[in-house]
């Protein structure tokens, strides 16, 4: 919902929507933060929160390769070889796996 944030971080997120600023890293302080978040993730989807997790469990595509040797580059020009290696890896993060199997049938 914020591809044009910095990250996705608590704190990041926060000061992208402008929200006034908590005590970061204190429960009470990042519970407001969340909630703040939250109310306008729901606001800018106009979707209620159930869907909003819904969304969020399902794998996503991801555009940029999140780490390594290829970094930061879009993963269509990640050599095949890298690709296909990462895919034998058993720890892969969910989305990237999903990302690499998809590309696969392109």
């Amino acid at each position: 919902l914020l591809p044009e944030a910095e990250n996705h971080k608590l704190q990041t997120v926060s000061q992208h929507l402008g929200l006034p600023e908590n005590t970061a890293h204190s429960a009470l302080g990042d519970v407001e933060t969340t909630l703040g978040v939250l109310r306008h993730l729901v606001e800018l989807s106009g979707v209620d929160l159930t869907t909003l997790y819904d969304r969020a469990q399902e794998p996503k595509m991801l555009t940029k390769m999140p780490f390594g040797i290829h970094k930061g580059k879009s993963i269509k020009d990640v050599p095949l070889e890298y690709r296909e290696w990462l895919l034998a890896q058993s720890e892969l993060p969910r989305d990237l796996k999903y990302t690499l199997e998809k590309l696969r049938v392109l």
